[in-house]
């Protein structure tokens, strides 16, 4: 049995650079478009963040598609979101259920609800089930964010992004 890791933190950073990179087919160098994306959170642009995520969804070969799987669309998201070495957690528990993900960046907090059905529905979950309370304490922005995924497109469908009341 073989446990393979990364020799040290340069070679690992290049490793997920180069394979974000292949799964973006973007015309920014892999510095340029990390950096983009990161920033997208720290400024609170969730239409230029999911833009960019669709993008990298648009290159997945379709031979290798889950396309009515909500886990698959979660994982990507997830998977991305920790190449770029964004503070992620997945499937947070609570007192009232699990979170599908939650990003922290230096100044707000986003909660994530992920449907195969619509973005209302997934919102409409977190404000129920109020997994935001477990947050209020950060004194961070709270930010409520429930995406949707269609399945003949294999992408994201749309997003609702509410600021916790």
């Amino acid at each position: 049995e073989y446990i393979l890791n990364y020799p040290n933190t340069e070679v690992r950073a290049s490793f997920l650079t180069h394979l974000l990179m292949e799964f973006s087919n973007s015309q920014d160098n892999d510095e340029i478009m990390i950096s983009r994306l990161v920033n997208t959170l720290e400024n609170k642009d969730l239409d230029e963040f999911f833009e960019r995520i669709k993008e990298v969804f648009s290159n997945i070969p379709a031979i290798i598609f889950m396309a009515n799987k909500e886990a698959y669309y979660h994982t990507i998201i997830y998977l991305i979101l920790t190449l770029i070495g964004v503070r992620i957690a997945a499937e947070v528990h609570t007192n009232k259920g699990r979170i599908d993900a939650v990003v922290e960046t230096n100044e707000r907090i986003y909660v994530f609800e992920f449907k195969m059905a619509n973005s209302k529905q997934a919102i409409k979950q977190i404000e129920t089930k109020k997994y935001y309370e477990k947050y209020l304490t950060s004194k961070k922005e709270i930010l409520l964010v429930g995406v949707s995924f269609d399945i003949e497109e294999r992408n994201i469908k749309e997003w609702i992004v509410k600021h916790e009341q």
